[in-house]
């Protein structure tokens, strides 16, 4: 949220409110964003002019069970190391846009616990992910 400047008691003229909107499917998140514009109708009351602008929407990022399911054997066969999330990331991606024309399946490589998250300003990428990402490759490619 930022709106008007740091003066007391001054009502600011100009706001604005940035925020981010996930879900686990395409309904979901258009559920989402029509909460947020019934809701912003209620509280503006037609007592101001204001929009909403949307930008860098993406599709849901689901992968194929029976693609998921070949990974799994390749891994296994190729003695890849690999965990199961019990739950899906959050992730906005927009590798969900060819899932939803093609069958795949998104894939994470992991550096660690105690590595920064991808997107912190701490986050500085492992080399070592390089080598890992090309034995998957290499693995799939020849397994497929």
């Amino acid at each position: 949220l930022n709106a008007g400047s740091p003066g007391f008691g001054v009502a600011p003229g100009l706001g604005e409110i940035n925020c981010t909107a996930r879900s686990m499917s395409n309904t979901g998140l258009e559920k989402a964003i029509n909460f947020v514009k019934y809701n912003s109708n209620l509280i503006m009351n037609q007592k101001t002019d204001y929009e909403i602008n949307f930008f860098d929407s993406f599709s849901k990022t689901a992968s194929d069970k029976g693609v998921n399911t070949k990974l799994i054997d390749i891994f296994n066969k190729s003695d890849i190391n690999y965990k199961i999330l019990k739950k899906p990331m959050p992730w906005s991606e927009d590798f969900g846009l060819f899932l939803n024309k093609y069958k795949g399946c998104f894939i994470g490589l992991g550096s660690g616990k105690n590595q920064p998250h991808l997107h912190s300003e701490n986050y500085d990428f492992p080399d070592f992910l390089i080598f890992k990402g090309a034995e998957i490759f290499t693995a799939i490619i020849e397994n497929y």
